[in-house]
C-alpha cells in the first residue's frame, strides 16, 4: 500500500475551498488509493489556518477521521532522530 505523507499547504487546500490550489489537490486526492499520513505538528497548524474558516475546525476533524489519515507524534527522542535524517537526506 502507497503512503502519502500530508503536509500543512495540500491539507488546507483541500478543505478550503477558496485557496487558490483546492482543485488540484481535490483531484489529485480523488485518484489515490492509498494510506494517508501526517503529523500532530501539521495538524495543530493546519487547525489554526482553517480557524479563519466557518466551520473550519470541525472540516479538519472530519476529514481526518473519515479518510483514515494516520496522524504521529514526532516529538519523542526516536522519531525526533528519524526526522533530523530525513532532513539531512532530502
Amino acid at each position: 500500500m502507497r503512503t502519502w505523507l500530508l503536509d500543512t499547504g495540500p491539507l488546507v487546500a483541500y478543505l478550503d475551498r477558496e485557496d487558490p490550489s483546492h482543485a488540484l489537490v481535490v483531484e489529485g486526492l480523488a485518484e489515490f488509493a492509498g494510506q494517508l499520513a501526517t503529523t500532530n505538528a501539521v495538524i495543530s497548524e493546519a487547525m489554526y489556518f482553517l480557524s479563519e474558516s466557518a466551520g473550519g475546525a470541525r472540516l479538519l476533524a472530519d476529514f481526518v477521521a473519515t479518510s483514515g489519515t494516520a496522524v504521529y507524534d514526532c516529538c519523542q527522542a526516536p522519531a525526533l532522530r528519524d526526522a533530523a535524517l530525513l532532513m539531512e537526506r532530502y
